[in-house]
């Protein structure tokens, strides 16, 4: 004969997150990163595992509850394989991953996708001193994000800092930049007012600056 359930209950130690590979991934690519950890469980179908990652320090897309996919334990009990999203930016993302209906505490290792890069400029090269170009500049690189301007703000500025004069030689910041073609290429106007030249540009996407 079985007695009734007890009133009293125990519970398996709750998952834990030590590290990741890789601790970054493409802005436009679904890439598939490696959990390590404990307390995982068995690697089978019926262990169901989730996982999430976010910066809630960040705004806009940056900030964003990014939802891991296709995870499932490929290691019993220490470690976890997911693919995590496409289209995404951002940077020192915490991960959480539940097990057994148990969720992790967010890790303190974090990943991040990787930071924007620029490769070339092409379309309006030479700019009037006050600002009113109509024509664009075209950044293209890597690493940019989705279209998007409300979710995926960008920003870009451009600077000499060889030049002598004073002015000159400051950073001017670019006006309304967007990305025109998603992961790969930002379009900018020039700042309102400027001068100089041989001004080399860097952009901002998802917190990160473009070296």
């Amino acid at each position: 004969q079985h007695s009734e359930a007890s009133s009293d209950t125990t519970s398996y130690t709750v998952p834990a997150i030590d590290s990741f590979n890789p601790g970054s991934f493409p802005t436009g690519a679904a890439t598939a990163v490696t959990i390590t950890g404990t307390n995982f469980g068995v690697a089978e179908t019926a262990n169901a595992i989730s996982a999430t990652y976010q910066n809630t320090a960040a705004s806009n897309l940056a900030g964003s509850l990014y939802v891991a996919t296709g995870c499932a334990v490929s290691v019993a009990h220490t470690k976890i394989t997911c693919t995590s999203e496409a289209d995404g930016v951002g940077r020192a993302l915490k991960w959480k991953v539940n097990v057994g209906d148990q969720q992790s505490l967010a890790s303190s290792a974090t990943t991040s996708y990787d930071g924007p890069a620029i490769s070339g400029l092409s379309g309006l090269s030479s700019f009037k001193t006050n600002g009113s170009d109509t024509d664009l500049v075209t950044i293209t690189g890597t690493n940019f994000g989705p279209e998007g301007a409300t979710a995926n703000p960008v920003s870009a500025v451009y600077q000499n800092a060889d030049l002598s004069s004073a002015y000159a030689k400051g950073e001017f910041a670019a006006r309304g930049c967007a990305v025109s073609e998603a992961h790969t290429k930002i379009t900018c106007k020039p700042a309102s007012a400027g001068a100089g030249k041989d001004q080399a540009w860097k952009v901002t996407v998802g917190d990160q600056q473009s070296a």
